[in-house]
């Protein structure tokens, strides 16, 4: 190389009005990394060969790497009007557009290289990245299935079409395209973690936990791997060992990295009931999650004597209804306390927060709030251990006339005269762990045949058309469950609830009606491990899966003391 480039350096001084070989030098200087005078060359190259296509792809290369994006822009699109059949140069374009932001540009500059080259499995792979930045899942994942096709052996193509059949929400699909990833580029860190969040997502731990602990052995500070590696472990019920992981993927992570791991870290401690060591990293949601009213100063637990605060709910309604109870503490501390909530809770939380200004809907102005804070925060600035959650017994009432309304279809329904149990086998669809909280109604039904009982279905939503797969009679109250207000009153009505992990969970909780949980084997923090009851609602009982996916024998102990409190 050096020889070549001295032979060079010799015959521009002999011909300095060469383009070839200033073009070729500035080659040199590019594979060895002086990208200065690489620059230079192909300068000099075009103004002495104003066509010169490949010297104005390569010099936009350059600049690429200067992050220049403008100009390597330019530079590209004028190689393109020199030589319009240049499929190299389309291509760069196509990933300097990318990097500009401007998504459909790029997609048509990818389109136009592969129409120049279509047996190109870069140009695919280029466009299906392109497509997944606009998510156009689907069409990215026809570019990276003709990638793999044209060739086999392409680990970034298989990564990427893992990662968008991820998007398509086809777990099951993605694993095989990771561990191809993997088994052709064996330093593939990032398809070792999303290999494992797969193998998670699919209740696949075992193999997750292999698949982790071989990218530790090729990358002990690779921090995704620990942490991906934490959850797996408290999946599985491994406290200490995941502590562990989360603890090293703190270790080895990059500041921007680790609170991520210290978020996993802190859902870890709650699950294990370790409330003073979980609260402070369960608040880090609030920056990794960009939860609203960012705009606003927050509240860190300051005086609020005179002041005005704003609360805000923050994800699902079964949220809003645990943390809820912490309004009323902020309210006696505040000149004035503002909640906004999810519509649907709104007209029942007014009513037990009459202290309060309870609302759905815009926010006033950020300037008309000294504070503000996330109902989910309460609990740390509160320091809440075990023993001081308030409200445990219960701190809901349902309005009366809708207690009276209930009251009055059950009675002509039943006269009274046997136990009414309310139902529901199915959460919230587009939770992300919905798979595996919610029940399939062909196994939830066999608790149907036992009596005497009036079963009444509190279930909403697609779901509650599952009633049509049993002869048994179900009293369907979805049509007018407009609210929660509206449930309330029906759920004071009833002697239980049976419901898995969902809102009617801490609704009936919260109104403290008996409720029978039903949890997977890996349930949300709040349940904890191992207990059949819970510290935040008194009148909770909790039906654990002794094994992943293993509904049937939860449902059999459920029956058996269903018998029990029908005798009771």
């Amino acid at each position: 190389m050096e020889q070549m480039e001295n032979n060079l350096r010799q015959a521009i001084a002999s011909e300095p009005r060469s383009p070839e070989a200033f073009f070729s030098l500035g080659l040199i200087c590019k594979s060895t990394r002086r990208p200065e005078e690489a620059a230079a060359f192909f300068a000099q190259a075009i103004s002495l060969k104003p066509d010169y296509a490949e010297a104005y792809n390569s010099l936009a290369l350059v600049l690429f790497s200067f992050n220049r994006l403008d100009q390597a822009q330019e530079c590209l699109f004028r190689a393109i009007e020199v030589r319009a059949d240049y499929s190299e140069a389309y291509n760069n374009l196509g990933i300097i557009q990318v990097r500009l932001k401007l998504q459909e540009e790029a997609v048509e500059s990818f389109r136009q290289a592969i129409r120049l080259d279509p047996a190109n499995p870069c140009l695919l792979n280029n466009l299906g990245l392109a497509l997944f930045g606009l998510e156009y899942f689907e069409d990215a994942l026809d570019c990276f299935r003709q990638s793999v096709e044209l060739d086999p052996d392409f680990a970034e193509a298989h990564y990427n079409l893992g990662c968008t059949l991820k998007e398509l929400k086809r777990p099951s699909e993605e694993i095989p395209h990771y561990q191809r990833a993997i088994t052709l580029n064996p330093d593939y860190m990032p398809a070792y973690a999303k290999l494992a969040v797969a193998l998670y997502s699919t209740n696949r731990l075992a193999e997750a936990e292999i698949s982790l602990r071989q990218a530790i052995n090729k990358n002990p500070d690779y921090a995704d791997t620990h942490r991906n590696l934490g959850r797996v472990l408290k999946k599985m019920h491994r406290l200490d060992e995941a502590e562990r992981a989360f603890l090293r993927a703190i270790e080895v992570s990059t500041p921007d990295q680790a609170d991520d791991a210290r978020y996993g870290l802190g859902i870890l401690y709650l699950l294990g009931g370790q409330y003073s060591k979980g609260w402070k990293y369960y608040d880090l949601r609030r920056t990794l999650f960009n939860y609203p009213e960012s705009e606003f100063r927050y509240w860190a637990g300051e005086d609020l004597n005179g002041r005005i605060i704003l609360l805000f709910c923050e994800q699902g309604f079964g949220d809003t209804l645990q943390f809820i109870r912490y309004a009323a503490k902020v309210a006696a501390m505040a000149k004035k306390t503002d909640i906004r909530v999810q519509p649907p809770l709104q007209k029942l939380l007014a009513a037990a927060l009459p202290e309060c200004n309870v609302y759905a809907g815009l926010v006033r102005p950020s300037e008309y709030y000294d504070y503000t804070c996330s109902l989910h925060s309460l609990p740390l600035i509160f320091q809440s251990s075990e023993t001081s959650i308030p409200g445990r017994k219960s701190y809901l009432t349902p309005p009366p006339h809708l207690t009276q309304k209930w009251g009055d279809i059950l009675i002509r329904l039943d006269g009274g005269q046997v136990p009414r149990v309310g139902i529901v086998w199915a959460g919230n669809p587009n939770h992300h762990n919905d798979h595996n909280r919610s029940i399939p109604f062909r196994l939830f039904k066999k608790l149907l045949d036992i009596e005497p009982l009036t079963w009444v279905s509190l279930q909403v939503g697609d779901r509650s058309y599952d009633l049509h797969q049993t002869t048994r009679i179900v009293f369907n109250a979805a049509p007018e469950l407009h609210d929660y207000n509206e449930t309330a009153g029906l759920v004071e009505n009833l002697d239980l609830v049976i419901t898995v992990d969902s809102s009617a969970a801490h609704l009936s909780g919260a109104l403290g009606k008996p409720v029978w949980v039903l949890l997977p084997f890996a349930p949300d923090w709040r349940w904890q491990l191992a207990r059949e009851d819970s510290p935040w609602y008194e009148s909770v009982r909790l039906f654990r899966q002794q094994r992943i996916g293993s509904w049937s024998e939860v449902l059999q102990r459920v029956r058996a003391e269903l018998k029990k409190f029908i005798n009771s």
